[in-house]
């Protein structure tokens, strides 16, 4: 038995497809170590020290100092080639909603031999972007402070092992030591305490060097700072030196306070080439004011692939071929006693989008492969066809036992969906409904079949540290009662309408984990009274 009517519409099997869709979207979860810092009884002793709140920030990214300041760069790289060295000032400013712009100035002639060199620069401006919006996410349980004999304190600390995204996630092995004398903070020193992988390679001796001051504002900023990290890119020995000289800070009541003159006239030589830096995305809407607050989210675009393997069991209610009415069929098939096994495989592809913090909308396209196997049972003829006298039949006798019968199928679809997920997190807990709605048409056919609705329920928890989050749920698959299409069986050709009776709801369970700072990789597992299925997803977010 073949399928051969491609307008046929066997909505029961098509059903199967819609739980192809994963979606285990991140939460937008407030991280626990920056939360309510100012009544955290933790900081009193920075308080009594007369150290703000917000200065360990400044080991993390100058951009927590003032809204418009100018900086020169001047960095060294040895590696396998040799040494480069460049430099080139960063103009930073903020507009009167808070929004931070970001300029790269340089001497063209420092770009010579350096295709490369303003992504180079523009992936460290936005790293100290990205790490100024996580400035509170150090460790509170680790702040030390001890009183030295000649009144000066050493206060020290280590960064949240928490907190920090997955791309900025190796500040979690740095340690924090400030020097504090006459009630200022004069210095401070990071160094990792074991070694790291970064963009560059793997990091074995980080230490980044802060001398501080207070301008006329009462403001901390940096008044000189050098960063020496030594490890191994791609196989050979390397070592990066930065040194990051103020050259103007500029505040709305103090004016402009020029640091060093020569390089600001350096600097505004018309000959001297400028390069904007993107800092802020335009997805999701609000995401960059959540991230200055120290909310972690999921980078706004995504792909991914899925594939999908459902095991579906389907009761028979009623049968309806050749327009005869159910009434008559059912005298010789028993619907009560006939089921279905449907075997569905998926393959899609994904792309996403968070138009919201808490709102990710995606469309997807793929494949469907079903097998069916319907087990049929047949009640059997005994029938005297001519006269009977007594228990003899006096003419034909027709005589057929009662039995199963098997009629396997093989479909082949193309599919279409488009979905939105809905999520919202607190600390380690998050929550999230997904709703999806998928179309299908059979391989060949010109018309594409009715729609077919699944939604996921879905709560779970997050481990930080091992960037992963295990959750459970529920999946419901809503389809028809009912499964019509055309059949051919040697030179008959049958419409049929068919009952079919399954639960559309069934429990899950699934992890997802973070590879490195794109990639991801999701497994789900349902099991439910009529269905089982796994899932496994490969995504990638950017």
């Amino acid at each position: 038995m073949t399928i051969f009517n491609k307008k046929a519409s066997l909505s029961w099997l098509k059903a199967t497809l819609a739980s192809c869709v994963l979606i285990t979207a991140p939460a937008v979860a407030e991280q626990g170590d920056t939360a309510d810092l100012d009544n955290a009884a933790e900081f009193k002793e920075l308080r009594d020290l007369n150290i703000p709140e917000h200065l360990p920030g400044l080991a993390l990214s100058d951009l927590g100092q003032t809204d418009h300041f100018i900086e020169h760069v001047t960095k060294t790289f040895k590696g396998k080639h040799g040494t480069d060295t460049t430099e080139y000032f960063l103009v930073h400013s903020t507009d009167l909603k808070g929004r931070m712009n970001l300029n790269i100035r340089y001497k063209e002639k420092s770009l010579k031999h350096r295709k490369n060199l303003l992504k180079d620069i523009e992936k460290l401006a936005m790293t100290e972007y990205k790490l100024r919006q996580y400035a509170s996410t150090y460790d509170k349980s680790s702040l030390q402070v001890d009183q030295m004999p000649d009144g000066s304190a050493a206060v020290s600390f280590n960064f949240s092992k928490f907190a920090l995204p997955q791309d900025l996630a190796f500040f979690r092995f740095m340690q924090v030591k400030m020097t504090v004398r006459n009630g200022l903070v004069k210095q401070m020193v990071i160094t990792n305490s074991e070694p790291f992988k970064h963009d560059l390679g793997k990091v074995n001796q980080y230490r980044q060097t802060l001398k501080l001051e207070v301008l006329n504002t009462g403001e901390y900023v940096i008044k000189h700072k050098t960063i020496n990290a030594k490890g191994v890119c791609k196989g050979h020995d390397c070592e990066l030196n930065m040194e990051i000289k103020p050259v103007a800070f500029f505040d709305d009541a103090a004016g402009a306070i020029i640091k060093d003159q020569q390089l600001l006239s350096e600097m505004s030589d018309p000959r001297v080439r400028e390069e904007n830096v993107k800092l802020e995305n335009v997805l999701p809407f609000f995401g960059d004011t959540l991230r200055r607050k120290g909310i972690d989210l999921p980078k706004p675009y995504g792909f991914s692939m899925a594939y999908r393997s459902q095991e579906t069991n389907f009761d028979f209610t009623s049968f309806s071929v050749f327009g005869l009415s159910p009434a008559l069929l059912e005298a010789f098939f028993d619907p009560e006693k006939t089921h279905a096994v449907v075997n569905t495989e998926s393959f899609t592809l994904r792309g996403d989008a968070y138009i919201l913090p808490f709102w990710n909308v995606f469309g997807l396209v793929g494949k469907l492969n079903v097998d069916a196997d319907v087990e049929a049972h047949f009640k059997g003829i005994d029938q005297c066809i001519g006269l009977v006298v007594g228990e003899k039949c006096l003419g034909e006798h027709i005589y057929v036992p009662s039995g199963d019968f098997n009629v396997p199928l093989h479909l082949e679809y193309d599919l279409l969906g488009a979905g939105t997920t809905l999520s919202i997190g607190y600390k380690n807990l998050f929550a999230s409904l997904t709703g999806t709605v998928t179309k299908t048409k059979m391989k060949g056919a010109d018309d594409w079949g009715g729609s077919i609705f699944t939604a996921q329920p879905m709560l779970g928890y997050q481990f930080q540290q091992q960037r992963a989050q295990v959750f459970i749920g529920a999946e419901y698959q809503g389809y028809d009662d009912y499964m019509t299409g055309t059949v051919r069986f040697k030179d008959i050709e049958m419409d049929y309408n068919v009952g079919i009776r399954s639960q559309r709801w069934a429990g899950l369970i699934g992890f997802n984990k973070e590879l490195d700072k794109n990639f991801n990789i999701t497994g789900i597992v349902n099991i439910g009274k009529d269905r089982t299925a796994a899932t496994l997803n490969l995504g990638y977010r950017f």
